[in-house]
Parts: structure tokens; sequence; C-alpha cells
């Protein structure tokens, strides 16, 4: 066995080798709903987004359900990102519904910190929502809480169910969309609420209220991680109900607020005085139930990073900023079979052999072809000297001397 040192070096030089000839593609965001699959790329230039819409029953409780349908979406979506490159590999942080991750925020006693990738992995174990080998599983340092003998680590675990999220990247690679990383629209939602300025301490919890398509995001942050989320989709709102109506929805965002606001308080020992939402098309309902509900006015979250874009596209974004942290330095929550250095490192060293697999060949292909030409320019050059010799055709002087000899 190697020492980790090695290990660690050899794949640093691997890394900026490769790095050096096969420069690193651009990485985007990439947000499968029920509804509708979102792609959002940050470029130097401005931002590239895509969208199709997804047939019903593509999706159901956050899980893939047709497969053929989902295919066609995201051929779909890869000719309008790519354009007739149709081979073009598509690079994305992959935001999965939010019904299939679970999270919650674990408080680990403080303990050295070599022992706390150990603690953190059984912790999960413990709070995993079934049998852990099911599910894909990670988790991420927030920060410690509490004085003296009571310092916790607070960690956030996350889960999915493996089966769930394998049938999403296996459908994806099939269609030339290479998942980097997978996780949750809260996290994504969390990242770019959080990568906002604001007034204020940024260690004070900011609330984002997300109404969408889906359902209700309630998401709990500092700075730009995720400390607690809270999903409602429609149908649990709706009901046995045909529809949902206006009371109906003002009374499930002020049920769902006090239930957030409550148990923050409880666990945490904070008041949440920070409230954005994003609900385009609802601000004056929204800012009304809040309002009344929490005694506090929230604000209608507009993004500097991508002023452009709209409520409805703020997950796929929260997503393509994270493609903008260099591959070796995203130690976020990935729930996939690899993880998102590994994975990128991966991808880098296949392209890289087929980028001079073809080098290769076509170095093989001129050397043949310089050799083919140069055969044929020396037996010409053979026969021209060979005809001047007197061992090609005959010529006008040697029949005139042979005729003077005999």
């Amino acid at each position: 066995m190697f020492p980790a040192w090695y290990d660690m070096t050899v794949a640093s030089v691997v890394r900026n080798v490769l790095v050096a000839l096969n420069p690193p593609p651009e990485i985007g965001g990439l947000e499968i709903s029920e509804y509708a699959l979102r792609f959002v790329r940050l470029t130097e230039t401005g931002v590239i987004t895509a969208s199709v819409a997804l047939p019903p029953g593509t999706l159901a409780g956050g899980r893939l359900n047709n497969r053929e349908a989902f295919a066609a979406a995201l051929a779909d979506l890869r000719r309008r990102i790519t354009g007739l490159r149709e081979r073009k590999k598509v690079f994305c942080i992959v935001a999965i519904p939010e019904h299939t991750v679970y999270t919650q925020t674990v408080s680990l006693p403080l303990v050295a910190e070599e022992n706390l990738e150990e603690a953190a992995a059984l912790n999960l174990q413990i709070i995993a929502p079934g049998d852990p080998g099911t599910f894909y599983t990670d988790w991420v340092r927030l920060g410690e809480s509490g004085d003296g003998a009571a310092k916790k680590i607070d960690v956030l675990g996350a889960f999915a169910p493996r089966d769930a999220v394998d049938a999403f990247t296996d459908v994806l690679r099939e269609n030339n969309f290479i998942p980097l990383a997978v996780e949750s629209p809260s996290l994504a939602l969390a990242r770019i609420v959080g990568s906002e300025p604001r007034s204020g301490s940024g260690a004070a919890p900011r609330l984002c209220v997300a109404v969408g398509a889906d359902g209700m995001h309630f998401v709990v942050s500092k700075g730009d991680a995720l400390f607690f989320n809270y999903f409602v989709s429609w149908q649990v709102v709706q009901e046995d109900a045909r529809e949902i109506t206006e009371g109906k929805f003002r009374e499930a965002i002020a049920e769902s607020l006090r239930r957030v606001l409550n148990f923050w308080g409880s666990k945490r020992g904070e008041r949440i005085e920070d409230i954005v939402f994003l609900a385009q098309g609802l601000e004056e309902q929204i800012t009304a139930v809040i309002a009344d509900m929490s005694g506090i006015t929230p604000v209608h979250f507009v993004s500097k990073i991508v002023p452009a874009l709209t409520d409805g596209w703020f997950v796929a974004a929260g997503a393509a900023i994270r493609g903008r942290i260099p591959r070796e330095q995203d130690t976020r929550i990935s729930l996939m079979a690899i993880g998102t250095e590994d994975e990128f490192l991966q991808t880098q060293i296949e392209t890289f052999l087929g980028i001079w697999r073809t080098v290769l060949i076509a170095t093989c292909a001129a050397i043949l072809l310089a050799y083919a030409l140069t055969d044929v320019f020396f037996i010409r050059t053979e026969n021209a000297l060979l005809a001047q010799v007197g061992f090609g055709p005959a010529q006008p002087e040697l029949a005139a001397l042979s005729t003077l000899e005999q």
C-alpha cells in the first residue's frame, strides 16, 4: 500500500497534466422537476439557459416513471444547448426532486478532527430513513454551536435512494449529460440566496420561501449553507379537493411557516428575522401571509448574479454556481455512486484518452500516407535514372552506336 501522501501527490500531478492538456469544460446546473427540465450555465459573457417541458407522468413522487419520455426530453434539451453537435457532452450539477432527498442536521460532540469522519458516518447510519445500504449518503460540516462543555459540531446529512438516483443518472449519461454531483433543490436555493450580499451578519439565519410548480420550499440557510429545509407538495395541500383555492393556499403557507419558525426557534434557540421569497406572480399574497404570520415583512428575492432570470430558474442557477467551483475544491454534498471530484477526474481522463486516441490514429494515418507518397516518389526517381543510363526505353544515341558496332 502506498502512503496517503503518495496517492494525493499522484492525483494532483494527474489532475494538473489533464488540465494543461485538456482544459476543464464549462459546467452548468440541471434541475429535474416533476414538470420540466431546466438548464443554466454561467459563462464569462453571460448566461446560457434551456428548458423542456416533461409530459405528464414522466416523473411520479420524485422518481422516474417513464424512461422513454425522459430520454426524449433530455435529447431535446441537449439539442437546445449544443445545437447540431449531438455527441458533445454536457457537464452538469443535477438537482433532483425534493421528494427524493432527505436531509437532517446532526450535532456531534466536539471530537478530534481525525475522528469526525467516523463519527459523522456512524450518526448518519442511525438517522437514515431506511436501510443505509439502499441510500446514497453524504454530509458536510456546517460549523460549531453551543459554548464550553456543551459545544457541538454541526453537520448536515443527506440521503437519497440509490435506485431513484441511478435511474436518473443512467439516462443522463446515455444522452451525453455527465452528472458531476447530485443534490436537492434546497441546497441549490440556499447557495444562490446565500451568494448575494446582504445587510447584517452572514451568520444570522435567513429563511427563503420558494413557491414553485412542485410545491413550497422552506429553506433556512446561513451564508450559502443549508441548515434546514421543509417541503410541501401541492398534492399534500390539495388532498382530495379538485383544486387549491386561494384560502387553502394561504392556509398552507401560514401553517408551514408556523412549523418552520417554531422548529427553528426550539431547536436552535434563534429567531429568524430575515425572510425572502420566490413566487413570481404571487408577490402580494405571499407578502401578506408571511407578514401576518411572522410579523416580518418579507422581501422578494432578486439575484444580482443572474438578474435576467426569473424565480423559476433559481434552482438550476444555484446548481450552476456550484459548477463554477474548481472540482478539487468542491467538497459539498453529492448523492451519487462516485464523488464529484472523482467523477470529474474520471471523465477528464476518458476525454483525454479519447482525444489522444484520435490524435494517434490521425498521426499513424499521416505517417502511412507520407510513406506511400515517398515510396511512389522513389519508384519514379528510380525509373528515371534507369532510363538515363540505358536500362530504360531505347534512346536515339544508343541506337546509332549499336549500328556502328555492327
